[in-house]
C-alpha cells in the first residue's frame, strides 16, 4: 500500500492523492483518489479491498506516521497508530519497508500512473474527486488498475 502525490488534474480542480494496493501473489490492484493521504483514506481503501478480495495476510508499507507511530520523526517501536490497531484486530501483519526501493512493485507502478491518468482525466474534463473516481471506475471496475501500471 502506498500513496502518490501528483498534480493529477493539472490545476483544474481539487488537489488529489492516488492511494493504491497491489497483491503480489495475485496481481490484483485497487486504487482510489482522495483529497489527502490520511488515515481515513487508507482505511477506506483497505475496507474496499476487504469487501472485494478478503483479508490479506500482510500489508507492506512505508514508515509514514499513518502506519508507524513517531515522535519528532523518530519511530516509536512499542506504539500503534490507529491504522496499526486496525491491522492487529483483523489480524493483518504489517511489514515495514525501510526504503522506496524495498517497495519496488508499487513504486514502479507510480512511475507510470501519472502519465496515463493525467491524460485520461484531462480527456474526461474531470475536476473533482467524485468525477476523478468515476473516470477511474469507468476504466477499471471498483478502481482496480491493471497491475502493469
Amino acid at each position: 500500500m502506498d500513496a502518490s502525490i501528483h498534480d493529477w488534474l493539472e490545476g483544474r480542480g481539487d488537489s488529489l492523492v492516488l492511494i493504491r494496493m497491489i497483491d503480489d501473489a495475485t496481481s490484483r490492484v485497487l486504487a482510489r483518489f482522495y483529497r489527502a493521504a490520511t488515515v481515513r483514506a487508507h482505511m477506506d481503501l483497505l475496507g474496499r479491498w476487504l469487501r472485494l478480495y478478503g483479508r490479506p495476510l500482510a500489508l507492506y508499507t512505508d514508515r509514514h506516521s499513518i502506519f508507524e507511530p513517531q515522535d519528532k520523526g523518530k519511530a516509536l517501536p512499542e506504539g500503534l497508530t490507529s491504522f496499526g490497531r486496525a491491522l492487529s484486530e483483523l489480524p493483518i501483519e504489517r511489514i515495514c519497508a525501510h526504503s522506496p526501493q524495498a517497495k519496488g512493485r508499487i513504486e514502479r507502478s507510480f512511475g507510470t500512473a501519472p502519465n496515463r491518468w493525467v491524460k485520461e482525466l484531462r480527456l474526461a474534463e474531470a475536476s473533482t474527486q467524485d468525477q476523478v473516481n468515476a473516470v477511474l471506475d469507468s476504466h477499471e471496475p471498483c478502481g482496480a488498475l491493471p497491475s502493469h501500471l
